[in-house]
């Protein structure tokens, strides 16, 4: 008796030749189906100058968030820029006191500096986290992601996973910087004079 279902969905094609080769999944049975969640993002708002900060929990994870906050001016650079900066949890982190006490930490110290959120609804123009799931989607769906780690990003196309960064969060933070930088001095130089169009 073949117990193997008559049809598996999976999201893409990274995830099919997984389940071909490393599980020996017939291919027949294999049907690529977009996950709804990333489809739902396209009928989100993009929102520029934002910057979305992802967190799984890790404890060095928040450890880097909070010396940066706390020891370096490149946040209060970016918000002179006109950079709003959110944090969005792991909905799983509301059940561990540790980071609760991040939560707390944070919304104290730094409430003028960083904004965390329980759900997204919209599109950021920068993301940085970890492994997120949150993170695939958003990147497909044109945020720029700066990824500090993608170790278990097991289901993430291969050609995709090549290509993404995979930096410390206190370099991204400054790679983003020095993005927004460059772009308003470009918008600057158009603005006073419009002939450089042509060659931006």
């Amino acid at each position: 008796y073949d117990e193997t279902p008559d049809c598996k969905f999976v999201w893409n094609e990274g995830v099919k030749n997984i389940m071909i080769t490393k599980y020996n999944y017939p291919p027949n049975k294999i049907v690529e189906c977009p996950d709804p969640r990333f489809l739902k993002w396209k009928s989100k708002k993009f929102k520029k100058n934002t910057i979305l900060i992802v967190s799984q929990g890790y404890v060095e994870f928040y450890n880097e968030l909070l010396s940066i906050l706390t020891n370096s001016s490149i946040i209060d650079d970016l918000i002179n820029l006109g950079i709003r900066i959110y944090l969005k949890p792991h909905p799983a982190e509301y059940l561990n006191n540790e980071n609760i006490k991040h939560f707390d930490t944070i919304r104290l110290k730094f409430i003028h500096k960083i904004s965390i959120i329980d759900d997204l609804n919209f599109m950021p123009e920068y993301a940085i986290g970890k492994d997120s799931t949150l993170l695939y989607e958003l990147y497909l769906n044109k945020t720029n992601v700066y990824f500090i780690s993608a170790n278990n990003l097991f289901m993430i196309d291969e050609a995709i996973y090549k290509n993404i960064n995979k930096i410390p969060i206190n370099i991204a933070i400054k790679i983003v910087k020095l993005n927004l930088i460059v772009l308003d001095f470009i918008s600057l130089s158009i603005s006073l004079n419009p002939y450089l169009c042509k060659y931006i």
